[in-house]
């Protein structure tokens, strides 16, 4: 039994068949017809609820015989890779020629060794006040950086006004520049 606590208007008992119940499908165990509980203003109505006429389908057996319709081949033709058992077609098979994804020219490499910098220009510095000391923190807290541990590197593009500000810690071990950074 699903309880639908719904307040319908009287006229609407003959079409309270048409609402579906909330779920997916009967669960295990229940009837094939479910029912559900309209509560009224005055009265309690239990109604069967279920689809419409021509909403549902059986599922087509097949082989099951020649009178079936779907017997002999079962839908599947004569021969060929796809009428036998487990006849699956990968999606990139075209047929014997030579796949796209091989004959297209390999060009690159991805380097595994490679170190995600977050890249600041010197001309976003000038956001900092004389004196103020950068760092990592002080650079994501201004929204010039994303991450706090991975490496950041200053580059030349632009000028600031005030004199460079002081020798910071950018590394995420927080030792200072990288040898040969």
């Amino acid at each position: 039994m699903i309880d639908c606590w719904r307040i319908l208007p009287r006229e609407a008992f003959e079409d309270a068949c048409t609402y579906v119940a909330l779920g997916r499908g009967p669960a295990a165990g229940t009837p094939a017809v479910r029912r559900t509980t309209f509560h009224y203003a005055d009265e309690v109505v239990d109604i069967p609820i279920k689809p419409r006429d021509g909403a549902t389908r059986r599922s087509k057996r097949r082989g099951l015989g020649p009178a079936s319709g779907v017997g002999g081949t079962s839908g599947r033709g004569h021969k060929g890779q796809k009428a036998r058992t487990g006849g699956k077609v990968p999606r990139w098979f075209e047929g014997g020629q030579m796949p796209y994804q091989r004959r297209i020219p390999k060009q690159g490499f991805t380097n595994i060794h490679r170190v995600p910098y977050q890249a600041v220009n010197l001309s976003s510095l000038g956001r900092f006040a004389q004196g103020e000391t950068v760092s990592c923190e002080t650079l994501k807290a201004k929204r010039l950086i994303g991450y706090l541990n991975r490496p950041v590197k200053i580059l030349g593009n632009g000028e600031i006004a005030a004199p460079p500000p002081p020798p910071c810690s950018m590394g995420p071990g927080g030792a200072g520049w990288p040898a040969g950074g």
